[in-house]
């Protein structure tokens, strides 16, 4: 008889064995299966959350040093033309006062803080490239007007009028529109001599900080600045009013874009009103010198190509950075709970995984060794009408695996439709845990509006369990070796079978 019609014969006949055989195969292959699948699906989570975002990184000073090297923009450029960068920029940012103009207030925040103030405070951001990178990224959509020119962001000589972009809630807020001029002041109010001022020479010593300050000369008046609205945008980032980061938004809906070199004239500005103090007054040298160290400091932002790119960049960028710089993976902060909430979930499926792949083993080792011996005397006539152990070897781990194969594909069914009901409610428990605490502080890519904090069901929408063709061939590779495996102690008794031996027991029972 041939080997495949001995093989169907001994499965259909003993049916209960094989349906134990079967049972035992699925749950134990629905263990598996669910192990794999959450692993497969945690890691893609991981991933598609990732790619939701862009992938942006900056620096971070770790030394207050004034003499250590500072970031250049040729360093920046070189940086930014690796490969594994999309786009880059620079930018420098200020604080800036408006007596005219008023800040856009979200519903949700409390303004009596400013209430009766003669002036409110906005942000300026700034660009050196006329595609302008946070619009670039999806950060920002223009809605009204243009972006910059080449022309406006490196101007060849001195421009009274800086171009500025402005959200459409500051613009309605104001009734501004695109060609609007507006004046902003320095926040900082700048040291100015008074017209028609006389200083000794080596200026005035020998006094005291509160005859310094009652000092006729010892002025200070905010410098006005002039800017034209060229473009009008949108915020692209979701308004939630539990949102723990509500106050990053509403500093975005009043946050200004501007060249770079409008917010280095006004650090300039301020740096030497404070250098002519010292040469006047004899004080604060080293304020004035970490003014102008100030208006030289340059914060870049490297878009990478894709996740693959993050290893790669951060190794070529740590060689060529000065020693105290390092780089600020940014946004990481964002999805942390939810690498957190998989890495102790991945934990718990590596433990299930390999406790029933070693329970298959040892269940099916036993299931195999007791069928064997019931099937004792079956093997012994084989062997006595002289069929070698090899071929009986095969039969026995082919009908092992013909009868497996329907159950584990009972069970990679059964997990793939029940294994996300079952892990979404362990999954949102532990993003619950491991949420950022609200007082964390954020990094300037988060600040600036790269970004967003998500909240645990916005994160579990990206958590997806999928059965692919990967998945499929790894469980049946993995289920197939361990029942290889469990056909070890089976396969040495048939080797020390003796049909004699059992022929003749066979008789005397």
């Amino acid at each position: 008889m041939k080997l495949n019609r001995r093989i169907f014969i001994n499965i259909s006949r003993f049916k209960g064995r094989s349906t134990s055989l079967m049972v035992a195969v699925a749950i134990l292959g629905f263990l598996v299966a669910s192990s794999l699948l959450v692993i497969q699906a945690f890691g893609m989570t991981t991933q598609q959350l990732q790619r939701s975002l862009p992938i942006v990184m900056s620096t971070v000073l770790e030394s207050d040093e004034l003499e250590e090297e500072r970031l250049t923009r040729e360093l920046v450029h070189e940086i930014g033309n690796l490969p594994y960068v999309s786009r880059f920029d620079y930018t420098m940012w200020d604080g800036v006062r408006s007596y005219d103009h008023h800040p856009y207030w979200l519903e949700y925040l409390d303004n009596s803080f400013w209430e009766g103030s003669d002036f409110h405070r906005f942000e300026v951001l700034g660009v050196s490239r006329p595609e302008i990178i946070y619009v670039e990224s999806g950060m920002y959509e223009l809605s009204e007007g243009r972006l910059f020119t080449a022309d406006e962001v490196a101007p060849d000589g001195i421009s009274l009028i800086a171009p500025l972009l402005v959200s459409r809630e500051f613009a309605e807020r104001n009734g501004l529109s695109v060609n609007s001029i507006i004046e902003l002041q320095s926040f900082v109010p700048v040291f100015q001599l008074p017209e028609g001022a006389v200083v000794p020479e080596g200026g005035f010593t020998g006094l005291n900080d509160e005859e310094i300050w009652s000092h006729p000369y010892f002025n200070h008046e905010s410098v006005a600045y002039s800017f034209q609205i060229v473009g009008i945008f949108e915020i692209t980032r979701v308004l939630r009013p539990n949102d723990p980061a509500i106050q990053e938004h509403q500093q975005l809906v009043n946050m200004f874009i501007t060249p770079n070199w409008r917010i280095h004239q006004m650090q300039s500005d301020l740096a030497s009103g404070m250098e002519r103090r010292t040469q006047v007054f004899g004080t604060e040298q080293e304020v004035a010198e970490a003014f102008r160290w100030r208006s030289h400091t340059i914060v870049p932002l490297w878009v990478l190509e894709d996740l693959d790119s993050i290893e790669p960049f951060m190794e070529s960028a740590d060689r060529i950075l000065p020693s105290h710089y390092r780089l600020d993976e940014g946004l990481s902060g964002i999805f942390r709970p939810m690498i957190e909430a998989t890495n102790n979930l991945n934990g718990l499926f590596n433990q299930i995984l390999w406790i029933s792949s070693g329970g298959m083993i040892m269940v099916l080792s036993l299931l195999i060794l007791i069928f064997l011996r019931e099937r004792k005397q079956e093997f012994g006539i084989y062997l006595a009408l002289g069929e070698r152990k090899p071929k009986m070897i095969l039969q026995i781990i082919t009908e092992v695996v013909a009868v497996s194969l329907v159950g584990l594909s009972l069970g990679l069914i059964v997990a793939n439709f029940s294994v996300e009901a079952l892990t979404t409610n362990m999954l949102q428990e532990e993003l619950e845990n491991a949420s950022r605490p609200i007082m964390q502080d954020m990094s300037f890519i988060e600040r600036v509006g790269f970004g967003q904090e998500l909240t645990p069901e916005e994160m579990l929408e990206f958590f997806t369990v999928s059965l692919d063709g990967r998945t499929i061939i790894t469980f049946f590779w993995v289920a197939l070796g361990v029942i290889t495996l469990s056909t070890i102690v089976p396969v040495t008794y048939i080797l020390d079978m003796n049909p004699k031996e059992i022929l003749v027991q066979s008789k005397i029972q």
